[in-house]
């Protein structure tokens, strides 16, 4: 063994110089392995498929020798031929030969000539090559290690045929049965692919395999049972690609696998348990595969099928026999649950698995699940939770009433299909807990979800929870101590009763949208401002709760507050001593209702990004006919938040009437917003893009600005990625109207563009996304592409009528636009899609992509 970068080897050249060449270093990491027998093994001369994979050496090395001979390590600095016949390839040391010295690439090895009943030991060696000087490096410690024994190997020939009693049913024959026989169904052989292969009686064999993409049911003309005694590798063993069916056609005829002391199962592709009968009460077949704890694996991509006519549980009574790893389906159209009745269960799922109920009897009793996909009905009540660590699904018209008083937690996505409806309306008081990691959850599908009278809706995701469709939240939310935003949108809103209750929003956990509070009757508001009817919603850029008090006690209807991120309305402001002077520069709220009542008082809550430091001349505006009316503001709770800016709460002063729209916003009676003047942010104006040549030409004004350091000009071709273009100096602090341009050179084609403003302290925020249409086209800028849930279309001057295509140029959604336009997608599956625009003759189509 060669030490790394420290013994060098002597290099001759040919008039007698020579000199030091370094050489190759020594990997760290030796591979691993899996084995099992290949498809060229025939009878007493066996092959062994040694699958490789991992190490960190450019090359590897793989020896084969009998287990009674002692190993012996490769020899740095030489280079070895192999050949996969065993013995005919060089040899580390006697009775040691290599099969295999190829680059990382190459994934296995078929070792060729055994013989039937001789144990084998296999060492795998990582090993690096330089190539400027060729040399070898071995790692020799601790290579990956392991022994078989060849057993005798048998390949099914034909389409239909006993197991056992017909020695020419196998490649070679079969002539005597043994309990060390590998038999293996090969897809290679035509006559075995769709094959049927009778069980006609009890037997035991070392290993079953299903490989290149075999297909064949074992099928049983009575109660039948085969037991693997247990060898090198899985026992039983479907590849990818295969398929191997339990199968009967009458009642209580059953294949039953067990897998003995250390056997084990591993499935690849597919495994299916059936009963075919046409016959009435003859459809029932509990077949079986069982053995010890974890003993049985279904891979990623493997499928694990309940078919029709399956009855009982598949993998018996004992605790933890069946693991589904991500990757991997379990599809019950028929029997039993796959867990058993006992407490762990005689399967777990992994994140990332499927479970497909679509028949057959289910349980969710303290269970856990990957995804599940429910295409069946199903109800259950009781005390046990249960946790779904991915999607829940509904396909079809069906209900699914999750009624246990223990809740449910969801770590991914809820999508009701069309017609179906999912119930969480427990008999006692439990919370359904949206906990993912790493993604945004949402709530969607054309159904109905629909939580009950007892259920609190728990979010715990950091990243946050988005409604796809309206939800109705009659008793509780609650934000869990770090949770993120509750995402809601103008048709995809969040109702709740004026009674349910509101917990854990902060300035990191709150709605980031609509609220809409909804009253069942007369008699339910509170009449003073002490309590209220509470909205813990926000902006992208901040939390802004808004609390509504109702000075009567008799107005049913529903009352919606939108906050919206942008500067407030240019409304009229009001003249005279002490009237209003400016309005945030940030954001504002639109209020509507559908109840007729008389007066109110409303609070709003402030933080730094509204950029309050004047409690005094700190005002609530409400519009009214194109103006801003001044209803006062009460300043409470006022404390520091940041170095020069405060957070509390403004409440009204004068009575107010909500009608069916109205705007809210910041306000003060200052007229400069010099530092003691509530600045009330930077406030964008105007924001335009014009094609000048092959160049784009951006013009953006400011009412007023404080502490504005400067503007940087950000650009996208898809309105996702963007990248700055430049970068503009601001006034700094100004109480007058700014204007600013700025000209992208070499713009072609359809661009987006975002300011993105910077303040003095670092603080930034990012404009809307304005967009350019190419040079000679009809101006559509679409985005963001791919889309999720909406799609932003920028047009030109004019009407158009746009469509939504799919690629066969079937119109699936449709309208007419001015200048901009919003297309809710979210219902539309994932898919390629085609956006279509005219205007009089001009006609542009553009790819479109939704994803999920």
């Amino acid at each position: 063994m060669i030490n790394n970068f420290t013994k060098l080897l002597l290099v001759t050249l040919g008039v007698g110089l020579s000199y030091a060449a370094r050489a190759a270093t020594e990997p760290t990491a030796q591979p691993s392995f899996a084995y099992s027998p290949s498809s060229g093994s025939t009878g007493n001369t066996p092959s062994a498929l040694i699958k490789l994979a991992g190490g960190n050496g450019t090359n590897r090395l793989v020896v084969i020798r009998p287990s009674s001979a002692a190993a012996v390590a490769p020899t740095d600095g030489t280079t070895y031929t192999a050949n996969t016949a065993y013995a005919a390839g060089n040899t580390t040391g006697t009775n040691n030969y290599v099969v295999l010295a190829a680059p990382a690439a190459t994934t296995s090895v078929t070792v060729t000539g055994l013989t039937s009943g001789t144990t084998y030991a296999v060492d795998v060696y990582s090993y690096n090559v330089d190539a400027s000087a060729p040399t070898t490096n071995y790692l020799t410690s601790t290579p990956a290690t392991f022994t078989f024994t060849a057993r005798p190997t048998y390949r099914w020939n034909v389409a239909t045929g006993n197991i056992s009693g017909t020695a020419t049913n196998w490649t070679p024959s079969r002539t005597a049965t043994s309990g060390d026989d590998v038999l293996v169904v090969d897809g290679s052989i035509a006559a075995s692919v769709g094959s049927t292969i009778t069980v006609n009686g009890n037997f035991t064999a070392r290993q079953i395999y299903f490989i290149n993409n075999a297909s064949a049911t074992l099928f049983a003309n009575g109660g039948r049972t085969i037991t693997l005694d247990g060898n090198e590798g899985d026992d039983f063993e479907v590849e990818a690609g295969s398929t191997a069916r339990f199968g009967a056609t009458s009642k209580n005829n059953d294949v039953t696998l067990t897998l003995n002391g250390s056997a084990t199962a591993e499935i690849n592709g597919t495994l299916v348990f059936e009963n075919t009968s046409g016959a009435p009460g003859q459809k029932e077949s509990n077949h079986r595969l069982t053995g010890s704890s974890n003993s049985v694996i279904f891979r990623n991509g493997s499928t694990f099928q309940m078919a029709p006519g399956a009855l009982g549980n598949p993998f018996g009574t004992n605790n933890s026999i069946a693991a589904f790893q991500s990757g991997s389906t379990f599809r019950q159209e028929s029997g039993l649950d796959p867990f058993g009745p006992n407490g762990s269960g005689a399967a777990s799922f992994s994140a990332g698995s499927t479970y497909i109920f679509a028949g057959g009897t289910f349980s969710n009793a303290a269970r856990t699940y990957g995804n599940l996909d429910f295409r069946a009905n199903y109800a259950t009540t009781g005390s046990f939770a249960t946790t779904i660590l991915n999607n829940l699904t509904l396909t079809g018209a069906i209900v699914v009433s999750l009624n246990n008083t223990g809740g449910v937690t969801i770590g991914g996505n809820v999508d009701t299909g069309s017609g179906a409806q999912l119930n969480v309306n427990p008999s006692s008081a439990a919370d359904v807990t949206f906990n993912g990691t790493g993604a945004v959850q949402t709530i969607g599908g054309a159904g109905v979800v629909a939580l009950g009278a007892t259920t609190t809706l728990v979010l715990a995701n950091p990243l946050g929870l988005r409604l796809l469709k309206p939800l109705d939240i009659p008793n509780a939310l609650r934000f869990a101590a770090g949770s993120g935003h509750f995402f809601t949108s103008t048709t995809n809103y969040l109702t709740m009763p004026t009674t349910a209750s509101v917990t854990g929003a902060n300035r990191t956990s709150y709605i980031e949208g609509i609220l809409v509070r909804a009253s069942a009757g007369a008699g339910v508001y509170p009449a003073s401002t002490s309590t209220g009817l509470f909205f813990p919603i926000g902006t992208p850029n901040g939390y802004g709760p808004v609390t509504l008090a109702l000075t009567q006690t008799s107005a049913s209807g529903t009352y919606q507050f939108d906050p919206i991120a942008d500067r407030a309305p240019l409304y009229t402001l009001p003249t005279g001593p002490n009237a209003l002077q400016r309005v945030s520069g940030v954001r504002y709220y639109n209020a509507s209702t559908n109840a007729a009542f008389n007066t109110a008082q409303i609070s709003f809550g402030f933080i730094n990004i509204d950029q309050v430091d004047a409690p005094s001349t700190l005002r609530i505006a409400q519009s009214a006919f194109g103006r801003w009316t001044d209803v006062g503001g009460a300043v409470s709770g006022a404390q520091a938040d940041g170095a020069a800016f405060l957070a509390g709460t403004v409440t009204s002063t004068t009575a107010l009437t909500i009608t069916s729209s109205t705007d809210f916003a910041l306000a003060t009676t200052n007229l400069s917003n010099a530092p003691g003047n509530n600045p009330l942010p930077v406030a964008l104006t105007s924001f335009t893009a014009e094609r000048r040549g092959a160049d784009a030409l951006l013009k953006w004004t400011t009412a007023q600005e404080k502490n504005s350091a400067y503007f940087e000009v950000q650009r996208s071709l898809d309105g996702l990625e963007f990248r700055s273009v430049g970068r503009v100096q601001a006034q700094g602090n100004s109480t007058r109207a700014s204007s600013y341009s700025f000209l992208d050179k070499a713009a072609t084609g359809t661009v987006y563009y975002r300011l993105h403003q910077v303040d003095l302290d670092g603080t930034a925020t990012d404009s809307r996304i304005v967009a350019l249409g190419g040079t000679s086209e009809l101006l559509v800028a679409a985005y963001p592409n791919p889309v999720q849930h909406e799609l932003h279309l920028q047009l030109g001057e004019g009407p158009v009528q746009w469509r939504v295509l799919s690629l066969l140029g079937q119109p699936l959604r449709q309208g007419k636009a001015l200048g901009s336009a919003t297309i809710d997608l979210a219902a539309l599956p994932a898919g390629s899609y085609q956006l279509e625009v005219r205007s009089g003759t001009q006609r542009v189509i553009r790819p479109l992509i939704k994803s999920n």
